[in-house]
């Protein structure tokens, strides 16, 4: 009889090459690989996107990949329906697919909250060892950001599956210390916390940008500043864009976002316009084999989150650009743990202020630093080697396993 560890991953992405989430779980799973389980990946791709293995994954993963027709820049209730109804549907295909009895531990990704019902099924029916990977706490960022109401029927409607899946989890596994205050008031689920701190593979920083990207990328005259990724009401858009356009006066600094979905691209084309600031290009997403390069030569990554956020968050935006050894500059919310992250292990640094002067000026300030050299690539890459190794998450969670 096999010993094995059996384990059932649910994760909306898989894919290496696309998403901070896909790269998470992909990394996850293979660190996972090299300890004696079996795998089985149950994840969501483009109705269109071809089923294939690209990664040339080991024998003990084996991946399912369910056409969802995904589409981010769906309206909010298109995506709510579409979530809600992940767990039915996955749980079909489980069913038609003879997988039901194919694992003891079902680990599940949380950016949704709508996997608990299936988590639930497992638990009850199938006596799983249940382990929940915690993104973002929804939906009190929804509230904090003012896009519900609290107490309204919308609101209870996404507590309701959040309380499901906390119910139904063994173990519940968030990014950093500072969240497990909110547990605290959730009947039952902070016993069951862990830390599980957010992990990436150092990357090779010796990369050379395609000819096609130079032309369009002033790397030659600017210090080039990347944003990769969603810009929405989340990251506080706003602000970042009126930041960005007080710093046009010094002309030193030139601004490139890639990633953003249709409905954010066009408002900082239209910021753009209107400021007329000539110091920004946007390009479209493209793979991390493209991508990488880019973040390695530039000068700054940067990442935003709204003020109003109540919760601690880690942007997988600031692991990417830490991974290519690159400092960071963060707007974020106060007492957030990344503050303390960055500022402690010169990885960059953070402004959680309202003022928009000031927030241009300590930029300024940090950009002097990195020309100092206060900042280099080995020491912000040694941080990530030695904190947010995918072998210490994977140990963690295989403690947890049956």
């Amino acid at each position: 009889m096999s010993t094995r560890k059996k384990i059932g991953v649910f994760t909306e992405d898989f894919n290496h090459t696309k998403t901070s989430a896909g790269r998470h779980m992909t990394d996850l799973a293979l660190e996972l690989s090299k300890f004696e389980v079996e795998l089985e990946i149950f994840t969501l791709v483009e109705s269109k996107q071809p089923q294939l293995n690209q990664y040339n994954l080991p024998e003990n993963i084996k991946v399912h990949y369910l056409p969802f027709g995904k589409n981010r820049n769906s309206s909010l209730v298109i995506r709510t329906i579409k979530e809600f109804l992940i767990s039915f549907r996955v749980l079909f295909y489980i069913i038609k697919k003879n997988k039901v009895d194919s694992f003891k531990n079902f680990l599940w990704y949380s950016p949704t909250i709508f996997w608990g019902p299936l988590a639930y099924f497992f638990k009850v029916w199938k006596k799983t060892k249940n382990i929940l990977i915690i993104r973002d706490i929804f939906p009190l960022w929804a509230v904090d950001l003012e896009l519900i109401k609290p107490r309204s029927l919308v609101y209870y409607f996404f507590r309701i599956f959040e309380l499901i899946q906390y119910k139904n989890a063994d173990v519940i596994a968030i990014q950093s210390e500072g969240n497990k205050e909110f547990f605290k008031y959730i009947n039952g689920a902070h016993s069951k916390l862990t830390v599980l701190r957010t992990w990436y593979y150092p990357t090779n920083t010796h990369l050379e940008i395609k000819d096609t990207f130079k032309k369009k990328i002033p790397f030659h005259s600017k210090k080039v500043c990347i944003y990769v990724g969603n810009l929405g009401i989340a990251q506080n858009q706003s602000f970042l864009i009126e930041m960005i356009n007080e710093l046009k006066k010094t002309k030193e600094h030139h601004f490139l976002f890639i990633g953003l979905k249709n409905s954010d691209r066009k408002l900082i084309e239209d910021k753009a316009n209107i400021y007329n600031m000539e110091n920004i290009t946007i390009l479209p997403p493209m793979t991390q084999k493209d991508i990488n390069p880019i973040i390695s030569n530039s000068h700054l990554g940067i990442f935003s989150l709204d003020q109003r956020h109540s919760s601690h968050n880690i942007p997988g935006k600031f692991l990417h650009y830490i991974s290519l050894g690159v400092p960071v500059f963060g707007l974020t919310n106060k007492n957030n743990d990344i503050n303390s992250i960055i500022n402690t292990n010169s990885l960059g640094g953070t402004y959680s202020g309202k003022d928009i002067l000031k927030a241009s000026k300590y930029f300024r300030c940090l950009s002097d630093q990195i020309n100092e050299e206060n900042f280099k690539k080995e020491t912000i890459q040694k941080y990530v080697e030695d904190n947010l190794c995918p072998a210490e998450a994977a140990m963690k969670i295989l403690k947890h396993c049956v």
